[in-house]
């Protein structure tokens, strides 16, 4: 139920799933590439921790996110959007597992494992090396267009 108040109330999330909205603005832009992204999220970002360590899995996650743009040759706009497509996404995680623990919690007593559950999946985390991420892809980019128009 989470999943859908926040694509209700958040119109930014409706708007990047849409990708004939993101076909017509960005070059290159089709459900291939859509599907490769979706399908990066699923495998990498999706993932409960494959390390021991989370500062090697974050570590490892931002060369993986690394590798998936240089490889699909996205341009800048397609990074953050993508970017910020997946921050949405991870952050309507975090709500569901906060939204189900407080359920859980209140209808039937019980503690959950909300801890176990960010341990497992690093959402937190993940939400902030992405945000990391598209900070400095929106820099670049903002120092680049600075430099072509004189600003």
């Amino acid at each position: 139920m989470r999943h859908i108040f926040d694509f209700i109330t958040q119109p930014k999330m409706p708007a990047r799933d849409n990708t004939r909205c993101l076909a017509g603005r960005l070059k290159n832009y089709g459900n291939y590439v859509e599907m490769k992204h979706y399908e990066f999220y699923d495998e990498v970002l999706y993932q409960k921790k494959s390390c021991k360590n989370s500062n090697e899995e974050i570590q490892f996650i931002s060369e993986e996110i690394k590798k998936h743009f240089k490889k699909l040759n996205s341009p800048s706009e397609e990074k953050i959007e993508i970017l910020q497509k997946w921050r949405s996404a991870m952050k309507t995680e975090i709500n569901a597992y906060e939204d189900e623990a407080d359920f859980i919690h209140k209808i039937f007593s019980l503690n959950t494992q909300l801890e176990k559950v960010e341990g497992e999946f690093l959402f937190d985390s993940k939400v902030k090396l992405v945000e990391e991420m598209l900070k400095n892809e929106i820099a670049l980019v903002r120092k680049i267009s600075a430099e072509k128009y004189g600003h």
